[in-house]
């Protein structure tokens, strides 16, 4: 995120688990010369890939709770938004259904929000200029 905006990065991701890397990537944050630049992230640091499926053009990420802590609605959404940027980057990958612990998520957060999902990138347009 730069400001209140997502930035597309590169990153390198082993050809054989590339959405498995780019989620990794995505929860470790931003790296030093990243951060150089003035990126940042909405994603809580302590969130853990617990497992991830793709088939059919939609991945099926599972993630901590620790995903879906802290922050207000604006920061849900952006943390949303860089999660399904990010798989949906990531070629054969359309849609992205979130479960946390297991569970898939219809409410996401204390925030409340409802997820329809599949995920896709136009649910969440807004954040990239």
């Amino acid at each position: 995120m730069h400001a209140e905006h997502g930035v597309a990065v590169n990153r390198a991701a082993p050809a054989r688990t590339p959405a498995s890397a780019a989620v990794r990537g995505l929860l470790a944050g931003p790296t030093a010369a990243e951060r150089r630049r003035g990126l940042s992230s909405t994603v809580p640091s302590g969130s853990r890939l617990l497992g991830l499926t793709v088939k059919g053009g939609l991945a099926t990420v599972d993630l901590s709770s620790r995903f879906a802590s802290g922050g207000g609605s604006a920061s849900m959404n952006a943390r949303l938004a860089q999660l399904v940027y990010t798989l949906t980057a990531v070629a054969g990958v359309e849609r992205v259904n979130l479960r946390l612990e297991g569970r898939l998520v219809r409410v996401f957060s204390s925030e409340g929000l409802l997820l329809y999902q599949p995920l896709r990138r136009s649910d969440y347009a807004e954040f990239i200029p």
